[in-house]
């Protein structure tokens, strides 16, 4: 995955960390902060300083990382027909300047009173690729897409 969308990157040493840091979240256990995925791809001892500015600045083109994975999945596919998944989300935030919050409603309220949180909403979307080429089977679905609904869609 990371071979195919070195573009993305904006030099080879960003594509290493980023490398580092995605091992890093798949063997994570519990929260996936910053500081556990480090630690979890085994670089607790060394400069943290550069896992930081991965994502402080624009380093990593997504569009570009969005594009490489729906190639990928869409390359996996025999058939013409495509299966995709569409999700939204609403992450929990307390700032008031951050872009893109505003009162939401909260889908883990009972049904019979509505409560408001303060977030930002996201959509999620993905693809199914089927097990084997048979019609009727089981799908694994990839994600090919995770997008700031507020900046996105505004």
């Amino acid at each position: 995955m990371f071979a195919c969308s070195s573009t993305a990157f904006s030099n080879p040493k960003v594509a290493e960390r980023a490398r580092k840091i995605a091992y890093g979240n798949l063997t994570c256990l519990g929260r996936h902060t910053i500081s556990g995925m480090i630690t979890s791809g085994g670089h607790q001892f060394v400069d943290w300083s550069s896992f930081y500015r991965l994502f402080s600045e624009q380093r990593i083109d997504i569009s570009k990382l969005n594009d490489t994975c729906l190639a990928a999945t869409v390359g996996e596919l025999d058939d013409g027909m495509i299966v995709a998944h569409m999700d939204d989300t609403i992450i929990k935030k307390t700032g008031k300047k951050i872009p893109g919050t505003s009162w939401r409603r909260d889908p883990l309220g009972p049904p019979f009173h509505t409560n408001f949180i303060w977030g930002q909403r996201f959509i999620q979307m993905s693809m199914a690729v089927p097990e084997s080429r048979h019609k009727a089977c089981q799908a694994r679905a990839v994600p090919i897409g995770f997008y700031h609904y507020f900046l996105r869609y505004r």
